[in-house]
């Protein structure tokens, strides 16, 4: 995982694979958190890693809603 952020720049859909993932496992939020405190970050990026997450987790509970 502490490579997550420079694999999004090959595998676009990294993050959204990963928050699948999560949900597949049904992780606590601080599991969550506990995970995201490995992705390794490079200065001070706007949209940090952890950001980019949570918008993955929200696109996969979305899709989920909708096709329920």
């Amino acid at each position: 995982m502490p490579t997550l952020d420079d694999d999004a720049i090959d595998f676009p859909q990294a993050y959204k694979a990963v928050a699948l993932l999560m949900r597949s496992l049904a992780l606590e939020q601080a599991d969550i958190d506990a995970l995201m405190e490995k992705v390794d970050v490079y200065g001070e990026p706007r949209i940090t890693p952890k950001m980019k997450l949570e918008k993955a987790l929200g696109q996969v509970d979305e899709e989920a809603a909708a096709s329920a």
